[in-house]
């Protein structure tokens, strides 16, 4: 039986192996995870409510949030008492990451500012937009962002926009883009 003397520079690179092999695992690992997310969505429980519920919940949630980064929030309702027949839960879901995702693109814009509006079409659907005066989205990008893990932030998993739109696929209804670099972003969610 052949005998191996452990010496420092053995036990560097061991430990070293080691640490990738864990480092490796969890990014498997949060892959995973981040994977399931996107394909186990719950089948949506339909329920009627009016708008202004999600609303109200939301104003409490990320009001701190936007006083802290200096970013105006703001919600309308034509008329006030609109109701949507929705998952509640994915709904409130859904809109919190768009308007966190507004919240991320007026970082370096003073006098930012979030309108979340919700109203009826001429075609009697339901129209949810996010509209924010941040950075934008480039032209070149703009047909990518929905694609599972497509991201163009730094800490970003590039699954917010593909979850956002399995939520409206499940809903039977759409959600589209459309932005002017510093001038303007707007999310359409129709119901």
């Amino acid at each position: 039986m052949k005998r191996y003397e452990l010496d420092d520079s053995l036990l560097h690179k061991t430990f070293d192996s080691l640490d990738t092999i864990e480092t490796t695992g969890k990014g498997l690992i949060d892959f995973v995870g981040k994977y399931q997310s996107l394909t186990a969505l719950p089948q949506p429980k339909f329920e009627k409510f009016q708008i202004s519920k999600v609303f109200d919940k939301l104003q409490t949630l990320l009001k701190e949030d936007a006083k802290l980064n200096n970013i105006a929030l703001e919600f309308n309702i034509i008329p006030h008492k609109l109701e949507l027949t929705a998952d509640f839960n994915l709904l409130e879901k859904l809109l919190i990451n768009l308007i966190k995702n507004a919240f991320q693109a007026l970082e370096k814009t003073s006098n930012g500012k979030v309108l979340v509006t919700a109203l009826n079409n001429i075609e009697n659907k339901v129209i949810i937009r996010i509209n924010d005066n941040g950075v934008g989205i480039p032209s070149n990008i703009i047909d990518d962002i929905f694609i599972p893990f497509y991201t163009t932030k730094d800490k970003g998993s590039g699954i917010g926009l593909s979850l956002s739109r399995q939520i409206m696929r499940l809903h039977n209804g759409a959600i589209a883009v459309s932005s002017v670099p510093n001038k303007e972003t707007v999310f359409s969610l129709v119901f």
